[in-house]
């Protein structure tokens, strides 16, 4: 019963496997919680492998639920559930709330660096738009910091170094948030050390501010580096100028040492090409 008091919604439309819904659904109740099926329809049919399945009436019609009533939003699968709901924009509404609830970070790429830091006798803050951020580990949800600076309120002069960790949520919504593209590129046009792992380095790219720059990275964002005129390659840690860069977190040892060492250095030269937008 340790989902006690815990509210979880399930959203779907017609032709969701049934399987993938109903285990689920035993499941949370069986721990406590208590689930409410979502659709934008009083009852939806499931699909069974090869064939309709039966019908489900949903607790709540979607126009009438809260996103702020729920803890947790499971999507069942199907050949054809996933596909009407992705096209309806009711639903992906309902879905955009959660992922926004607790913006994500890869955990590790947060926890290592920060005790690292911290052990050198570096004062660390985590810095965000939100009091709380949901971390990522691997492959599920982990653990909840608490931001110790709400983003509006930092002062990009208070610090000596930037550090943006990676996972393949964070990094891409914070290149959609003008405040935290202007508090990056803030240091970047001031010499300070920038440490970006992983898929860190897609916030970069919106400062227009990497044409020439030597820099690595989660493979899959090579491409995006190179067309923003960064130089890409493929080791361990990158560093160019102040900027650090590694792949993922097997690289998180040698992104540490290089921290450490370049902070202690200072300020580094800026260099007038450094510090002009990248125009393709």
């Amino acid at each position: 019963m340790h989902l006690k008091n815990k509210k979880v919604a399930i959203l779907t439309d017609h032709g969701f496997e049934e399987v993938e819904l109903t285990a689920p659904k035993e499941a949370l109740e069986k721990s406590g919680a208590s689930v409410h099926i979502i659709s934008i329809h009083e009852n939806v049919k499931g699909w069974d492998h090869d064939h309709w399945s039966a019908v489900v009436k949903a607790d709540i019609i979607l126009d009438k639920a809260k996103f702020s009533d729920y803890d947790a939003l499971v999507i069942p699968g199907g050949v054809i559930n996933p596909d009407r709901m992705r096209n309806n924009f009711a639903y992906v509404d309902f879905a955009q709330q959660f992922m926004e609830s607790g913006k994500t970070v890869a955990e590790v790429e947060l926890t290592a660096p920060k005790e690292a830091l911290e052990k050198s006798g570096a004062s660390v803050h985590i810095i965000s738009i939100h009091e709380n951020v949901k971390g990522w580990d691997h492959d599920h949800w982990s653990a909840v910091v608490k931001a110790d600076i709400i983003l509006d309120k930092a002062k990009f002069s208070d610090y000596d170094a930037l550090v943006i960790p990676g996972g393949v949520i964070n990094p891409d919504r914070m290149r959609n948030n003008f405040a935290y593209v202007d508090f990056a590129q803030q240091f970047m046009e001031s010499g300070k050390t920038v440490a970006a792992i992983c898929h860190g380095p897609q916030l970069l790219i919106e400062t227009g501010m990497l044409s020439g720059r030597e820099m690595t990275s989660y493979p899959s964002i090579k491409t995006d580096l190179q067309n923003a005129g960064a130089i890409w390659v493929d080791k361990e840690v990158a560093f160019d100028n102040g900027l650090i860069t590694s792949r993922n977190p097997r690289d998180l040892p040698a992104f540490i040492r290089k921290l450490i060492e370049e902070i202690s250095q200072g300020i580094h030269p800026t260099i007038s090409a450094f510090t002009t937008p990248f125009v393709p």
